[in-house]
């Protein structure tokens, strides 16, 4: 995959095993933020392609970013998937709602072949849709 993807995780762990799982994709172009700070810092130099959002973070938590990012026309239109620990109801339907809208939900702990097949969905409902 020829893509710029922004991996967001407060836990270096979780961030490491997520590029990991992307370079088995045969992505190489990954950027990283440890704070959702970090991450609205890059996305507002373009040229991300997808952004994969931890839910759960400190300060910033991953709602708040996607709040940003879909008040943002420059970026209202970015695919993100939220990576969640806690995938119950209430972070389901947050991720519904307009101003929190998200485009996927994976929940942790996560497969390559659930990483992947999330990815592909998401990029072909972006691509129908414009």
């Amino acid at each position: 995959m020829s893509l710029k993807i922004l991996v967001v995780d407060d836990a270096e762990y979780m961030r490491q095993m997520l590029v990991m799982m992307l370079k088995k994709m045969s992505v190489q172009d990954i950027a990283q933020a440890a704070s959702g700070e970090e991450a609205l810092e890059i996305l507002m130099k373009g040229g991300i392609d997808l952004v994969l959002l931890d839910c759960i973070m400190p300060k910033e938590d991953g709602f708040q970013v996607l709040k940003v990012i879909r008040a943002n026309p420059d970026l209202a239109k970015l695919p993100v998937i939220l990576v969640t620990g806690h995938a119950d109801g209430d972070i389901v339907a947050r991720a519904r709602i307009p101003e929190t809208r998200a485009d996927g939900i994976i929940a942790k702990p996560l497969s390559l072949v659930t990483l992947e097949g999330k990815i592909r969905s998401v990029l072909t409902a972006r691509s129908r849709s414009r």
